[in-house]
């Protein structure tokens, strides 16, 4: 926190790393993309292949077909937030998580969009997004 003569101390953040987390939603179609460098060996064993199932959800065509890769994402991330090795206190186990969070999150609400409920994805993904903010 900062004092500033325009008003209101103002609050300030280090960029720590660099994370792009898109989530786009049009009426038919929905695509998750996220960049993230982690130096967790866990993560590395897991990361390509849930890069592969999201770029399996984002070039699916029906919404039963990137359901069934949500669910496949889903069960990847979940092993990583179930992690023997997690050490809270380490920068990398710390983005590991969230991001395992988030992928568990972004794969659920397309499981519910996927089975109509699309009211409740949304709210879910704007829960998601408030999440996100500082």
């Amino acid at each position: 926190m900062e004092e500033s003569p325009l008003g209101a101390p103002r609050k300030y953040y280090k960029i720590c790393d660099s994370v792009d987390i898109e989530v786009a939603i049009r009426p038919r179609d929905f695509k998750v993309t996220d960049r993230l460098a982690i130096d967790c060996p866990t993560y590395l064993r897991l990361e390509e292949e849930m890069r592969r199932l999201t770029g399996e959800i984002n070039r699916a065509t029906g919404v039963a077909e990137k359901a069934a890769e949500a669910e496949k994402l889903k069960a990847r991330a979940e092993a990583l937030l179930s992690c023997a090795e997690y050490d809270g206190e380490s920068w990398n186990c710390g983005n590991c998580r969230g991001i395992a969070s988030l992928k568990v999150a972004v794969s659920e609400v397309i499981i519910q969009v996927s089975k109509g409920d699309v009211a409740s994805g949304l709210s879910r993904l704007s829960s998601l997004i408030n999440q996100l903010k500082p």
